[in-house]
């Protein structure tokens, strides 16, 4: 079930509308996510939560930056 909310979250903007508002507010909302589910998982194993919350958000850049430049790489664009 997190796994289909985790992915879920970031389609809502594409039910209304499209474009690069879509996409922004699709990275917006992926991002604000991982930062929450980073700070429960610093908050939780009794860790930094800033440095938690960091390499979440970051782990999330770095996954949509390669899938970015596959798609590019394929002729894939939005």
């Amino acid at each position: 079930m997190c796994f289909l909310l985790g992915a879920f979250l970031p389609l809502i903007p594409w039910f209304f509308g499209g474009g690069a508002a879509a996409a922004w507010a699709s990275l917006a909302i992926g991002l604000l996510a991982a930062a929450v589910v980073g700070g429960l998982v610093g908050k939780f194993a009794e860790r930094s939560i800033p440095a938690s919350v960091t390499r979440q958000v970051l782990f999330v850049l770095v996954a949509c930056t390669i899938t970015y430049v596959i798609g590019d790489l394929a002729g894939i664009s939005l």
